[in-house]
């Protein structure tokens, strides 16, 4: 039986720089976005001979093509980071598989199982790239929606937004807080009434405003907070003198007066 990486490891043998070219060329015919964008498919062919890098160090006496053994994981790793960078660099999710194809075109390569599994490999890791840039703009997104401000008499106030996560809450707290400092304020108002979930997100909340250490401390009014959350919140580590409020008229109307007084 023909060994299906005979022609991998012949190609390897000679010019890895041409060889990432010649693949990097293969790619382009199979992909059309990349046709005239010299400075990408510059980028391309980096990614392309880290690849290569890593295939050539398996050798020629590894004939197994099964991509679960050990031997290829580097070489798998390589590929998935290459595929990746397509994501974010929003390619399709086609040219990711036309990577493997091209490497196979590029070697001269008979169609096998193994491309195909490669193939596999890239657009998995391709969907992983997608997932991650998109939760990442989701973060920065959040982090940029809590919303603080000053209300009317000078009271400080934080407008929590959808689900923000433990560095989206320290950033909101501390622009909070400072703003608190500069306005001398004895009160301020946190609003919960955009969250998905209140009740994981003030606890995640309270025990950061807890760190913030100012004396006196000014006092927390937690609004659009039923009785019920205000009860399971109990236990958590908090700062003192919070009060909750279901209305954010009446957590207005407690400031101003903790404020007045």
């Amino acid at each position: 039986m023909s060994n299906p990486l005979a022609s991998l490891q012949q190609a390897l043998d000679g010019d890895h720089e041409a060889l990432s070219w010649r693949w990097v060329e293969a790619i382009v015919q199979r992909t059309w976005q990349l046709r005239g964008q010299k400075g990408m498919q510059s980028q391309l062919r980096e990614r392309c001979a880290n690849v290569l890098e890593s295939l050539a160090l398996i050798g020629e006496g590894t004939s197994s093509s099964e991509l679960g053994s050990p031997v290829w994981r580097e070489s798998l790793q390589r590929l998935s980071f290459a595929a990746g960078w397509m994501a974010g660099a929003d390619l399709p999710v086609s040219a990711a598989a036309a990577m493997c194809f091209a490497l196979r075109d590029a070697v001269g390569g008979q169609s096998c199982r193994f491309y195909e599994d490669l193939a596999l490999v890239a657009v998995e890791a391709y969907n992983a790239g997608v997932k991650q840039q998109a939760a990442a703009v989701h973060r920065q997104i959040v982090e940029k929606s809590q919303v603080v401000c000053l209300l009317p008499d000078a009271l400080p106030c934080l407008f929590l937004v959808a689900d923000p996560d433990k560095q989206a809450l320290d950033d909101a707290v501390g622009r909070l807080m400072m703003l608190a400092v500069v306005r001398d304020a004895g009160a301020f108002i946190v609003d919960c009434a955009g969250l998905y979930d209140p009740e994981t997100t003030l606890r995640r909340a309270l025990p950061i405003f807890a760190d913030h250490r100012k004396e006196p401390p000014p006092h927390l009014m937690l609004a659009s907070v039923t009785p019920a959350l205000a009860s399971r919140l109990e236990a958590v580590e908090q700062p003192t003198g919070v009060r909750a409020f279901e209305e954010l008229a009446d957590a207005i109307a407690a400031a101003r007066g903790q404020q007045q007084g």
